[in-house]
């Protein structure tokens, strides 16, 4: 079946970007065709990759982009994801999907601090039993806005219910971010932009990349569709127009 790939998660700076850069690189070294689409402008690389969740997403152009993708990416900007959820329940695109052949996989990525364990409940009510949950646990916070526990909390009751398939996100070096932030670059952008950067920082960054990819194994029957290429519900066209 083909993929798509919702990332999502409304607390901030939860990790959704960075996922979405190292899933981008995942598919294009397994050879899956996948397109990545960013609903912050500000993530994007280009105009093209970019949607106004206000303005661009409809029914026929998000099915459209299916069905013309073996994988689609959906990096869903902070703040939007019940609103998200709330969209593809009502307008049931969960029965919609299957006519293309496709399913969703709602991939959830979460830190220790309240806004992203409540963030899981969100969205886990949101899609219910609509979809594949994929959660990535991310062991980096800042310190000052810790506050929450994923152990016992109801949002791992939530997720363990809904079947989700756990990933720890593996830790990176400090100093790396640290290195990123000195030249006004977070890990996102520092992954969207690494020809820019010296070659000892593109090195960290591709090693903490794979390492990522490599845990992204286990979930596996999420992420990498299995689809018939020559089945196509719309004929050739520009998924951006």
């Amino acid at each position: 079946m083909k993929k798509l790939i919702l990332i999502a998660n409304d607390a901030p700076q939860s990790g959704k970007t960075s996922f979405a850069r190292v899933l981008e690189q995942h598919f294009e070294r397994k050879d899956v065709k996948a397109l990545a689409i960013y609903t912050d402008s500000a993530a994007a690389p280009d105009e093209t990759a970019y949607w106004d969740l206000d303005e661009d997403l409809d029914t026929e152009r998000l099915m459209r982009a299916v069905d013309e993708n073996d994988a689609l990416i959906l990096d869903i900007s902070t703040g939007c994801g019940v609103g998200v959820a709330d969209f593809f329940v009502d307008h049931n695109l969960h029965d919609e999907l299957l006519e293309f052949d496709a399913e969703l996989c709602v991939a959830i990525v979460a830190n220790d601090t309240e806004s992203a364990i409540n963030g899981c409940v969100a969205l886990g009510e949101g899609f219910s039993d609509n979809a594949n949950y994929l959660l990535l646990r991310n062991p980096y916070c800042d310190e000052s806005e810790k506050g929450g526990s994923w152990a016992g909390s109801y949002a791992e009751k939530v997720m363990s219910y809904l079947g989700a398939v756990e990933v720890e996100v593996p830790e990176f070096d400090p100093e790396m971010v640290g290195e990123l932030y000195s030249r006004g670059m977070d890990l996102p952008s520092g992954l969207g932009a690494r020809k820019e950067l010296p070659r000892y920082l593109r090195d960290a960054l591709h090693s903490w990349e794979l390492a990522y990819a490599d845990a992204l194994d286990g979930a596996a029957d999420l992420l990498l569709p299995q689809v018939d290429s020559s089945r196509s519900v719309y004929s050739s066209s520009s998924v951006g127009s």
